[in-house]
């Protein structure tokens, strides 16, 4: 057993053995080889234990949960029990490429003292109906900046990255499981965001991490993530209560964590424009999907003129009704002020 590996992938997985076995068959691909794998299964039977059976690698670590924690309280479970200098979040089903942390190391040989080094990454859609909810295609996506050329390198001090990361500049996705985290600074900073939905956590985990010690970015894929119509955010669209809680939970969460900033101020405006461009994609791709499965959208509807209600989203519910309802009409708006802007 590795007494202080360089990085520990910290995963949660529930009863998906067959996703958990792929998905260690390719962290073991990996080049660079100074690494640990922490298991944590949400199934307190063990489900996930003949999927490991097949592997005598001592660099993984597995232990059973004595009952179901919940995903985020179940990845943080794994982060205690990592000894890593730096942490990979990482679920069962979204596969990182073999040369993730060769790339990262060399990152960090180069620019040492940041707390983060991360890549950009794509979306594998595996089916018509994934694909569609996503507004993407069958197969793979890109999601890496359009600011940047391909396998540019960029760094982001402490100070200058939430502003660039409320902008929207870094892609339309940043995926924990192609990161690099100090374990310090991720403890610090309490892990996996836990504050009562799962929704959203993503976007939390990034900010406040990259914001503590700045980032370096390489706009390549390192990874992607897997839409198989099995994801977290596709079995848990029904859960309006969890769907409610987003504006509030989030802001609140980072804010605890990012309000002694001088710059705060100007950070929290940014963040309220990000959590309502963010908000409005994800509550269409809600009704995107309960649309096709042919589900009631009577919930769903009450629940989006709930959460809209705070002062600084009621704008953007006006943007959410245009672009579910009025779809060619806002992308003709949108061409107009595109054409007339300076």
């Amino acid at each position: 057993m590795l007494q202080k590996p360089w990085v520990s992938f910290c995963m949660s997985t529930y009863k998906r053995p067959e996703f958990l076995r792929k998905q260690i068959e390719g962290i073991l691909q990996q080049t660079f080889t100074d690494f640990e794998i922490v298991i944590s299964d949400n199934d307190p039977e063990g489900s996930g234990r003949d999927a490991l059976s097949s592997f005598s690698d001592n660099r993984i670590r597995y232990e059973v949960n004595k009952e179901n924690l919940g995903m985020v309280k179940s990845f943080n479970h794994s982060l205690a029990k990592a000894k890593g200098e730096y942490i990979v979040m990482i679920t069962d089903d979204d596969p990182v490429y073999p040369d993730m942390l060769q790339t990262l190391h060399g990152l960090y040989k180069e620019y040492p003292g940041f707390g983060v080094y991360q890549g950009g990454c794509e979306i594998l859609c595996y089916t018509t109906l994934s694909a569609k909810v996503m507004r993407a295609k069958v197969g793979i996506n890109s999601c890496l900046s359009s600011d940047m050329d391909l396998n540019e390198v960029k760094l982001y001090s402490a100070d200058e990255f939430p502003h660039v990361f409320f902008s929207g500049k870094l892609g339309s996705l940043l995926l924990w499981s192609v990161a690099i985290v100090r374990r310090d600074i991720l403890l610090k900073n309490g892990g996996m965001p836990d504050y009562g939905t799962e929704f959203f956590t993503d976007h939390a985990y990034n900010v406040v991490n990259c914001s503590s010690q700045g980032v370096v970015y390489i706009n390549r894929a390192l990874g992607h993530q897997a839409i198989h119509g099995g994801n977290f955010g596709f079995t848990n669209l029904k859960n309006i209560d969890k769907y409610k809680k987003i504006p509030q939970s989030f802001a609140n969460w980072v804010e605890d964590r990012m309000k002694n900033r001088n710059d705060w101020p100007e950070l929290k405006s940014a963040m309220h424009v990000f959590i309502g461009r963010s908000l409005v994609e994800f509550s269409l791709f809600i009704r995107k999907s309960l649309t096709d499965e042919r589900t009631s959208l009577t919930e769903f509807s009450k629940a989006v003129n709930e959460t809209f209600s705070l002062p600084y989203l009621k704008k953007w519910k006006w943007k959410y009704i245009l672009m579910s309802k009025f779809p060619a009409f806002f992308q003709f708006m949108l061409q107009v002020k595109q054409k007339i802007a300076p």
